[in-house]
């Protein structure tokens, strides 16, 4: 309502971090509720359950992943992701 009253295009994301298989069943409780992307901490929860999100295809949101507990694959070096990306 507010993005047409606006012309926006807002995501709204839930954050779905959580134990197991709390990831994937918060993911569809989340979209059944109104979220249009969905947030992870994968530092905290793992990559794994980031790359079964995303590859979900019934789910079909965009992730936004969040950085806690990420920081030792983003440390300046030779090792790691860039932090920029």
């Amino acid at each position: 309502e507010m993005n047409d009253k606006h012309g926006t295009h807002t995501l709204y994301a839930a954050n779905v971090s959580g134990d197991g298989t709390d990831v994937i069943e918060r993911a569809y409780f989340a979209k059944e509720a109104g979220a249009t992307a969905l947030m992870v901490a994968s530092g905290l929860v793992g990559f794994g359950w980031l790359h079964k999100l995303a590859s979900d295809e019934k789910l079909g949101l965009p992730i936004i992943h969040h950085p806690a507990y990420s920081g030792g694959f983003v440390s300046p070096g030779t090792s790691g992701i860039a932090d920029y990306l």
